[in-house]
């Protein structure tokens, strides 16, 4: 269901600056969208990735006890982020199959962060 929404903010948004482009007015706003719309895109992959991490790390929403209180934690971000880029860039470089999966990775991620 996430990714359906996803697909919505890809497909509909060239069209939506589109019609913005064509008035006068919606100029400057489509330029304005238009560069969040890019700026989505690229982190649409970054956000995949560290959650990859994460979750290849075992480090997803761990309880950890100290001192007889528990603290939630999330682990290292930045070993996490590492490895989660690593392993979605291998995928994301395979000729035919590798560019499904970032568009579906970025439709998730616009999905969950919007």
């Amino acid at each position: 269901m996430a990714i359906g929404y996803g697909a919505i903010i890809l497909l509909a948004g060239p069209v939506v600056l589109f019609f913005l482009v064509l008035t006068m007015i919606g100029i400057p706003l489509a330029f304005v969208l238009g560069l969040l719309w890019i700026l989505l895109m690229i982190m649409g992959k970054i956000l995949v990735a560290i959650l990859a991490g994460l979750l290849l790390m075992g480090r997803y929403r761990h309880k950890k006890t100290k001192s007889d209180t528990k603290m939630e934690t999330t682990g290292n971000m930045i070993l996490s982020m590492v490895v989660g880029v690593a392993v979605t860039f291998a995928l994301f470089i395979i000729p035919i199959f590798g560019w499904i999966l970032a568009i579906i990775a970025k439709m998730w991620a616009w999905a969950l962060s919007g």
